[in-house]
């Protein structure tokens, strides 16, 4: 109910928890390569995971990037080369966040659509294929908006390649 009349399914206080634990956990940890208690982790994997699944309400979404966490998610994918299963969640929350702009009232702030094509295109260039699969997320997002396909970088002839690859990969060849 509470989504409906635009606030979110979540506790601003919870978003801040997570967004403030990434940056702290797993940008600046990451930096100085530092062990980390794996409990802290598991439990941050978890909260994590939890706001992928709860970025499917817009309100929630947009408090997101309110919080600056396309920036933070960004930064978490790259402190793990795009690369596991941080990349993969982290990319997932981005592509849930884009896919609300096309019905949003107002277009998303360009810095913003800058900053997640820029991870997700790194993201479809990854090895890793389930993170491939949430940067094609992000791009099919913002593709299919009339407000931000014009200023994505996903139309061009080696993005052409990829995505071929990615689809011909896809197939089962007997």
């Amino acid at each position: 109910e509470a989504a409906m009349d635009g606030e979110s399914l979540v506790d601003e206080a919870f978003l801040l928890k997570v967004l403030r634990d990434v940056v702290n956990h797993r940008i600046l940890k990451a930096k100085e390569q530092e062990p980390q208690d794996a409990a802290d982790e598991g439990d941050l994997d978890a909260r994590l995971e939890g706001l992928w699944d709860l970025c499917v309400d817009a309100a929630t979404a947009d408090a997101v990037i309110s919080l600056q966490g396309a920036s933070i998610l960004a930064q978490a994918s790259a402190s793990v080369c795009y690369e596991g299963r941080q990349a993969e969640v982290c990319i997932g929350i981005l592509a849930n966040i884009c896919s609300h702009w096309a019905s949003a009232a107002s277009p998303p702030e360009p810095a913003n659509v800058e900053l997640i094509s820029s991870a997700a295109l790194r993201s479809i260039f990854s090895e890793d294929g389930l993170v491939v699969l949430q940067g094609l997320r992000v791009a099919c997002a913002l593709l299919c908006n009339s407000s931000t396909q014009r200023s994505t970088p996903f139309w061009n002839s080696d993005l052409a390649e990829r995505y071929l690859f990615v689809l011909q990969s896809s197939l089962r060849w007997e």
